[in-house]
């Protein structure tokens, strides 16, 4: 009797956005995973996850809860290019003992809500909290207005008739200690 063999592809080890969010909850100092195989440089045009996934390492990184490495795996020829080029494995590795804060685990979320709300809490009393997301984020109005109510339907921020928009205590919580 032949046993069948599987073939596995470094590719196949990338962990997607919901899995990223499983490690993130279970790892420790020094863990690492694999988030990526190939060049993010060319690749994030065409995959919104990987957007989803660079995004969520940027702002862990931001954060000092993971620091991201990456490593050469081998010279290929891609499809469509002419030459061989180098392709890398991207790894994030958990830095200290800081919990995540859950709404970075639990998927209640998106990193882009969670980023809006560091900024949020980090302004000072005279900026509104759609300026202080606009500015430090770099984005357009259009969509720091996709953030606020994303922000809103979770419960971060509350509006209060005749009153500025404001962080809500359960938003204070979501940050587990990050300001």
């Amino acid at each position: 009797m032949t046993e069948a063999r599987q073939t596995y592809h470094l590719r196949d080890f990338a962990l997607s956005v919901r899995d990223l969010r499983a490690w993130l909850e279970r790892a420790k100092h020094g863990d690492s995973c694999i988030y990526h195989v190939g060049v993010v440089q060319e690749d994030k045009l065409e995959s919104v996850d990987l957007m989803a996934r660079m995004h969520l390492v940027r702002l862990l990184v931001d954060c000092s809860l993971a620091m991201p490495t990456q490593r050469k795996v081998r010279s290929m020829i891609r499809p469509g290019k002419p030459d061989p080029e180098t392709v890398y494995a991207y790894h994030l590795v958990r830095m200290g003992d800081d919990p995540v804060p859950s709404a970075l685990t639990d998927g209640e979320a998106s990193s882009y809500a969670f980023e809006g709300l560091l900024w949020a809490s980090r302004r000072d009393p005279v900026t509104s909290i759609s300026r202080a997301i606009r500015r430090g984020m770099s984005i357009s109005e259009k969509r720091t207005a996709e953030i606020v109510r994303e922000m809103t339907d979770i419960g971060w921020i509350i509006r209060e008739r005749g009153s500025a928009a404001k962080l809500t205590n359960r938003a204070k919580r979501a940050l587990g200690g990050l300001t």
